[in-house]
């Protein structure tokens, strides 16, 4: 019985904490109205694994004349970019160099609605077996 709480518990904790992080990088990219197309001109590795390594790739786009390089926050497997991309960012206006993937914002709002989902499945599964647990 406890150790059925305990998992609730535990995965209950994992999934907010899940959801918590993506309305944080969110909330963080809020002012990131200016849209830009950019090239990937690096992929910086940074992580090896044993099937192989993840990446992070490096976006050069130029705002008003001038040239910025922008390392993309997320790491990614080497096939899902190529140096020569084309890419779409957001950046800040006043911070272009903090320039972020459109798809990095668009996957944080599908891993919240994804990450809620297994949320209220936790909770139904939880609630539905709270009470057997009590008779």
């Amino acid at each position: 019985m406890w150790l059925f709480i305990l998992l609730n518990v535990i995965l209950l904790s994992v999934t907010v904490f899940l959801i918590v992080k993506e309305i944080l990088f969110l909330v963080r990219t809020r002012s990131c109205h200016l849209e830009l197309t950019g090239t990937v001109s690096s992929l910086v590795e940074k992580k090896r694994l044993r099937w192989g390594s993840l990446f992070s790739p490096v976006a050069k786009f130029s705002v008003e004349g001038t040239e910025y390089f922008a390392q993309i926050f997320h790491y990614y497997a080497y096939s899902e970019f190529q140096v020569g991309d084309e890419v779409e960012l957001l950046a800040e206006e006043a911070h272009p160099e903090r320039a972020i993937l459109v798809s990095e914002r668009k996957k944080a709002v599908a891993h919240i609605f994804w990450y809620s989902l297994l949320l209220l499945a936790i909770g139904v599964l939880f609630a539905g077996n709270w009470n057997r647990f009590l008779v």
